[in-house]
């Protein structure tokens, strides 16, 4: 169950990435992996590189204790729930992967 809750997950962000690339310019889009970091961002801004080292403030880690750990993404994912299966099923397989 896992499995298909997954698939319907990954299938929604990626059809919502390919209606986001097909309605702006790709001239005013940056599609950016952070793994990348400073380089991509900064030529598409069109500003110098920075020497500070590119942050990496959201692990795995904590991007799950986030979803699991507060009022504000229980309430979030709920108030969604109405709309789409998509934030319930997210939700479910957060807790039964966790």
């Amino acid at each position: 169950m896992v499995s298909a809750d997954r698939e319907g997950v990954l299938a929604a962000y990626r059809r919502r990435t390919e209606e986001v690339c097909g309605a702006i310019p790709a001239e005013r889009l940056l599609v950016f992996d952070v793994a990348e970091g400073w380089a991509p961002l900064c030529r598409f801004l069109d500003v110098p590189v920075p020497d500070a080292p590119f942050p990496h403030m959201n692990s795995t880690e904590q991007f799950w204790k986030t979803v699991r750990g507060g009022p504000h993404w229980a309430g979030l994912l709920n108030g969604l729930d109405h709309r789409s299966g998509t934030a319930a099923n997210y939700h479910r397989m957060a807790h039964e992967t966790g």
